[in-house]
């Protein structure tokens, strides 16, 4: 079953952590746990495929632990189980939630070096070449010299406006600061990388 299970990299339907996948369900099964907790929350949701005039397949999709755990320990789900995408620690589980960061699974971190990726561009109707420049400023005052990798891409074809360059690095802390700092005038994106031997471990 080990090899089966995968990280998740998003939420489902931007609310679930969790999904599993259920092969050749019996047409008579009733998938039967509570679908609202006891705060009025949707506990799961559920996909069904019809397989065949006698079977099913099923895709569930939660955030509960008690509830995987429930069903990894159930002989007869277990056994149906095609694959898990799920949460591998604390922190992926974390990441995911986040509205402004993804998850992306990688050999390498990006250039060998950096965890994290950092993508800006301004809010439609917003900002001015000064903006830009002092945002640019920013970003080489307060990411550390030797901890960064700054990229320069042009996105605008404006002669009067720059673009915020692309940062890869390691330091969650400025990315906050920056965020803080800029994101009144800029959609703000991170992906941060989690690697394939994190997963193996």
């Amino acid at each position: 079953m080990e090899n089966n299970v995968f990280p998740s990299q998003s939420l489902y339907y931007r609310y679930f952590d969790t999904c599993i996948k259920f092969l050749d369900l019996p047409f008579n099964y009733v998938f039967n746990y509570p679908k609202i907790g006891l705060d009025g929350q949707t506990i799961w949701r559920g996909v069904k495929t019809k397989k065949s005039e006698t079977t099913y397949n099923l895709a569930v999709y939660t955030s509960d632990v008690d509830m995987v755990d429930q069903i990894k320990s159930d002989d007869f789900l277990y056994r149906k189980i095609d694959k898990i995408h799920e949460p591998i620690s604390d922190t992926h589980k974390k990441l995911l939630y986040e509205k402004d960061r993804s998850v992306v699974i990688r050999d390498k971190l990006w250039y060998n070096n950096y965890k994290h990726k950092l993508i800006s561009w301004p809010k439609y109707g917003v900002g001015t070449l000064e903006k830009d420049n002092a945002t640019i400023k920013w970003i080489y005052d307060n990411f550390d010299f030797h901890d960064r990798r700054i990229v320069h891409i042009r996105y605008f074809m404006h002669r009067n406006r720059e673009s915020v360059p692309i940062v890869f690095c390691n330091s969650e802390e400025t990315m906050m600061l920056f965020k803080l700092s800029h994101s009144d005038d800029l959609n703000i994106r991170i992906e941060t990388v989690i690697q394939y031997k994190e997963l193996r471990n």
